[in-house]
């Protein structure tokens, strides 16, 4: 079974404990080495995942145009999730890869609210950038969007609108 970072963790500090070892200090000091280790290598994969993704992005971006409104909903989630990286997340590669005209054409997809909450999530991760990132975005007309989807029948899509 796969199992999650922190049951790994678990996992290593019941391997690491003897029947020999007593002394609380040094268990601690063991444990604490031991999660170092693999807290390292989870952000070395956070990491590896963000440049795959990064890599993918003008495929991404590609799938946002699409006629099928799954594909487009599965392509705004994944560039969402792009944004989503707690470390330099790549706004300005995704504005420049003419991802936002379509993100707003999406806030509008008043058919589609799963789609209007990927998108709206989305930009607001991109006006969380500079301030620069912010008032591109103003200059696009995002926030009347914003306005607009506050009396949004879809409780989950007008929250969003209000983080942004």
């Amino acid at each position: 079974p796969q199992t999650t970072l922190r049951e790994q963790r678990h996992h290593t500090q019941l391997t690491i404990m003897t029947p020999g070892m007593n002394q609380t200090e040094d268990w601690v000091m063991i444990n604490f080495e031991v999660l170092n280790i693999v807290d390292t290598c989870a952000v070395t994969a956070q990491k590896q995942i963000e440049s795959s993704s990064l890599a993918q992005l003008p495929d991404i971006v590609q799938a946002l145009y699409s006629e099928l409104p799954q594909r487009q909903k599965e392509a705004t989630f994944a560039l969402r999730r792009l944004l989503c990286t707690e470390r330099d997340p790549p706004i300005q590669e995704v504005i420049n890869c003419g991802a936002i005209p379509r993100l707003l054409e999406s806030l509008m997809s008043h058919e589609n609210p799963d789609l209007q909450f990927e998108a709206a999530w989305a930009l607001t991760n991109i006006a969380s950038g500079s301030t620069n990132h912010t008032a591109w975005l103003v200059q696009q007309g995002v926030v009347p969007m914003f306005v607009q989807l506050l009396s949004s029948p879809h409780a989950n899509v007008a929250e969003q609108a209000v983080w942004a």
